[in-house]
């Protein structure tokens, strides 16, 4: 399927338009996963965690990503799954025609059926950034609580809980720190879940939009920086800083995290202001999705800055990778 079309499907089997969002290399759709009410953990997918293959001239497969579901297979399958498991409303039999009649060959009368049949109404643009900000009295209570055990027990200090501005949610149990613009303006709180069988590992408060901003920016001194390093998350940032800034050579190679599976459009237009090369260090665990993603900024950002990646360790992540080693990848980085 096309690009429009594995959109208008997704919206038409009820994922929010603000969970889908096409790959920058074209190859692939990025959404929250439709089965999430059935598979995933407390029964929400808060980001987007599949992906949709864009085959034009074939039928397209889908994946997810989430380790509580792992569904994969023929797209049309994830269609006619949803629908079974939505209890068969009528109202959706002939999406499910539709889709299955398309996903069978290139057929043309079943496109122009497929364009009809999904049209969706534009997506209202997003807030402004300025309505973004929230007050730093918002974060006072998390703040003096100070950072879990669980911060130490990760081998950070408390340096970096001062750097990270790192503290601790007592009501819900989350290890939390404030997502900031790069002006330092507050703009979010992402918190990690403590407890075994908390329904979401990570949850954004406020609901603020991290694929706009670049986590770790308000950090960088940009009259010095002379490379960003890319990673997926929060604590993946905190490691490798705990390395570059013990470094000579590195003390100046600042990491930013998505905070998310892959770099949104507003993101790799922040990467590139900085005009400095790009060192990218992906998870390298079995959840999958970080080398795909990484394709996908050196593929938008080509041409433009010079783009490198280390060669991660089998099953980790920066996050979990020692300080000593980070600094050995760096220096072992590869031109992508």
């Amino acid at each position: 399927m096309e690009t429009n079309e594995i959109v208008r499907v997704l919206s038409a089997i009820g994922v929010d338009s603000g969970g889908i969002r096409p790959h920058l290399n074209g190859r692939n759709v990025q959404t929250r996963c439709p089965l999430a009410t059935w598979t995933h953990p407390g029964g929400v997918d808060a980001n987007p965690s599949m992906t949709v293959e864009i085959r034009p001239k074939g039928p397209s497969r889908y994946r997810c990503w989430s380790s509580g579901c792992r569904s994969k297979g023929m797209f049309k399958n994830l269609v006619l799954e949803v629908w079974r498991k939505k209890g068969k409303p009528p109202e959706m039999v002939e999406l499910v025609e539709t889709v299955l009649e398309l996903e069978q060959g290139d057929l043309t009368e079943a496109i122009a059926k497929t364009l009809s049949l999904f049209q969706v109404e534009d997506a209202a643009p997003g807030p402004s950034e300025d309505a973004l900000v929230h007050e730093e009295s918002e974060i006072e209570e998390f703040m003096k609580a100070g950072p879990p055990k669980y911060f130490f027990k990760r081998g950070f200090n408390r340096k970096d809980a001062k750097e990270w501005e790192v503290g601790f949610d007592k009501h819900s149990v989350r290890m939390v720190f404030p997502v900031r613009r790069r002006d330092g303006a507050l703009i979010g709180v992402q918190g990690r879940a403590l407890l075994p069988r908390a329904p979401r590992r990570y949850y954004n408060y406020w609901t603020f939009p991290a694929s706009r901003f670049l986590y770790g920016a308000h950090l960088i001194k940009e009259d010095k920086i002379k490379a960003l390093i890319t990673v997926e998350g929060a604590t993946d940032a905190w490691q490798v800083r705990r390395a570059t800034r013990t470094s000579r050579r590195y003390r100046y190679y600042y990491p930013v995290a998505s905070l998310g599976t892959s770099f949104g459009p507003e993101q790799v237009k922040e990467l590139l202001s900085y005009g400095v090369p790009i060192y990218q260090f992906p998870d390298n665990n079995d959840e999958g999705g970080s080398f795909e993603a990484a394709d996908d900024l050196a593929a938008a950002v080509e041409g433009r800055v010079p783009v490198y990646r280390l060669e991660t360790d089998e099953g980790a992540d920066p996050g979990a990778t020692r300080a000593e080693r980070i600094i050995e990848l760096l220096d072992e980085a590869f031109v992508v």
